[in-house]
């Protein structure tokens, strides 16, 4: 699996550590390979505070990179996605 934005391709396995964090009216999506920042965006966050009924599960459909992120950190997940998604599992035509 690779997440890619513009020409920049990163395979998103356990060599990379993705972070999304809330601070102020603002989220930071970054990711770190070691302990150096390789890739980084800030974006306006979802502004949800007055809604109670609003949590992670709303906030996980409604933001790509705080989904991304959950993913991307998620190892189970990922190895069931390749397991699933791998050439010999897709039935061809």
């Amino acid at each position: 699996m690779i997440f890619q934005s513009g020409v920049r391709r990163i395979p998103m396995d356990s060599k990379y550590r993705c972070r999304d964090l809330r601070f102020g009216p603002m989220r930071r999506f970054t990711v770190e390979e070691a302990d150096e920042t390789v890739y980084t965006e800030e974006y306006r966050a979802l502004d949800r505070d007055t809604d109670p009924a609003y949590d992670l599960a709303d906030l996980q459909q409604e933001d790509f990179f705080y989904f991304a992120a959950s993913l991307w950190n998620d190892v189970e997940w990922q190895q069931e996605a390749i397991r699933t998604w791998a050439p010999s599992t897709i039935s061809q035509p």
